[in-house]
């Protein structure tokens, strides 16, 4: 895949198009991966320090500090503008993991892997599920274009 391309477009399309596919974790102990069930898309919004992230090059990982976590965003549409999408919740065959914060731990992602851009270490693969089966709510945020994720 390549990343540049497929996060090189609007948060919304890019958010949609997750729903399905496999987050890998690749590390010299082996891989980790589970199926993303849900995303949120977020575009400008109030510029701050712990945002600055969202205006990275498309593909790139923004891990968002929040809360004595760490948020799981990837930049999306185009450099220097604020758009991302966040990995909300994934799926393995034991478990469901939800919450930003949680998927990081899960994965071993943490701060130094900031501005990482996916390739060996951080991979997303397979294919999307129809946009038929997609589910999209508001969310809290008021950058927020949606949350979407896999309807039941």
């Amino acid at each position: 895949m390549n990343y540049k391309q497929f996060f090189g477009r609007k948060a919304d399309v890019v958010a949609k198009e997750l729903l399905g596919r496999i987050f890998v974790r690749n590390t010299d102990k082996g891989s980790t991966s589970a199926r993303i069930i849900e995303v949120g898309a977020y575009e400008e919004g109030k510029e701050t320090d712990l945002r600055t992230g969202m205006s990275y090059e498309p593909g790139r990982l923004f891990l968002m500090p929040y809360r004595g976590s760490l948020l799981l965003n990837i930049a999306t549409d185009r450099e220097m503008y604020p758009s991302c999408v966040e990995i909300r919740k994934v799926a393995t065959h034991e478990k469901t993991i939800s919450g930003s914060g949680s998927i990081t731990n899960f994965f071993s992602i943490t701060q130094d892997l900031d501005g990482l851009l996916l390739g060996n270490e951080i991979q997303i693969l397979g294919e999307s599920i129809e946009t038929s089966k997609i589910l999209r709510r508001d969310g809290a945020a008021k950058n927020c274009i949606g949350i979407y994720s896999i309807r039941r």
